[in-house]
């Protein structure tokens, strides 16, 4: 009986949920001044949201997005917009810890835009690392490895990278 209530109880919230939109083709940003520590690209997600006659936050595909700063820009990136962009790897080798320059969006919907500013973070992507335990058959040894978790405090050599948002209009 439990396990029956347990199936209703997900169908329906999982009937209630909205799924995202499907993203558009990835869009690789250009790249105006390649800095040392420039490292692989690393995806930004953007998409736009809007208020529908019934007062919900709906998403929307095709507001038109572009950004830019002195290392990459982009353009014509249509929500939901896979953008592809380069992570930086930090150090203290580096100037400023390899940290790279703001970003500047600019989302253009009909006769409404929407500026804002992604900041680089290094604590983008931080992972938890777990397993169970594991049995080494030719050693015969059991081990348990540790969890660890990656933060900026932990491990300040995090790479430098752009958060995903979203755009209200």
């Amino acid at each position: 009986m439990r396990y029956l209530t347990s199936l209703c109880v997900l169908s329906l919230i999982s009937g209630c949920a909205v799924p995202a939109l499907e993203l558009n083709a990835p869009v690789t940003a250009r790249v105006a001044k390649q800095p040392t520590n420039s490292f692989r690209n690393s995806p930004v997600i953007l998409r736009s949201y809007k208020v529908n006659d019934e007062g919900k936050k709906v998403e929307f595909s095709g507001a038109q997005c572009s950004g830019r700063n002195a290392f990459v820009s982009f353009s014509k990136a249509s929500t939901p917009a896979n953008i592809q962009l380069p992570t930086y790897l930090q150090g203290e080798r580096f100037a400023n810890r390899g940290k790279p320059p703001a970003l500047k969006v600019s989302c253009k919907y009909g006769k409404t835009e929407n500026k804002f500013i992604l900041e680089p973070t290094s604590a983008v992507g931080n992972v938890t690392v777990s397993s169970g335990t594991q049995y080494n058959y030719q050693t015969g040894v059991y081990s348990n490895p540790s969890v660890t978790h990656l933060t900026g405090r932990l491990s300040p050599t995090l790479p430098w990278r752009y958060s995903s948002a979203t755009v209200d209009f």
